[in-house]
């Protein structure tokens, strides 16, 4: 028993997959809403009717969801937030990224901003250089072999220049 047809399953082949699996099982099916009952033929014809018009729907709202964002991308317009980082700040961003004394989380502190916005900011930058009109941010970070220490191995780091060895190998305690 479901409260809606479209709630049990995301196709049509997908509902008629469990309706028959259901009824393998003499397992009976009924619907609330649109009062379908499988244990009878006329409910299985509902059912299938029901379950077609119901991925028609489906498909017709995802059509006008993809023209209406056709669109929106012919009058150069783009969804989503605004960027957090102003031209300026982004170019702060990639000499305090080039120059590798601070990690990204610190060069996100001096800007206000966290270390994800400055990995986007940074990503924008790049595709916009090396693609012509591609001002979106890709969905990899920056080369992580350009030697850029993240927040997490600044830690490391400062145990080695004491002398001690970095957590996981065999010079730690434990051995």
């Amino acid at each position: 028993m479901v409260w809606r047809l479209d709630r049990l399953g995301r196709s049509l082949r997908h509902l008629i997959d469990v309706v028959t699996a259901l009824d393998e099982r003499e397992v009976g099916f009924r619907s609330l809403r649109e009062s379908i009952d499988t244990t009878t033929s006329g409910g299985r014809l509902v059912f299938h009717l029901f379950g077609a018009l119901a991925q028609f729907e489906r498909e017709i709202i995802r059509d006008r969801t993809q023209a209406g964002l056709a669109s929106a991308r012919a009058r150069r317009r783009v969804g989503g937030w605004p960027p957090k980082l102003s031209g300026d700040q982004v170019r702060t961003a990639r000499r305090l990224y080039e120059e590798r004394e601070l990690t990204v989380a610190e060069i996100g502190g001096v800007l206000g901003v966290s270390r994800t916005s400055v990995y986007r900011a940074l990503h924008r930058e790049l595709a916009a250089a090396t693609t012509p009109g591609v001002g979106t941010a890709p969905t990899r970070k920056p080369d992580a072999g350009a030697g850029v220490r993240s927040a997490g191995s600044a830690g490391g780091e400062r145990r080695r220049r004491r002398g001690a060895a970095p957590v996981g190998t065999d010079g730690g305690a434990g051995s």
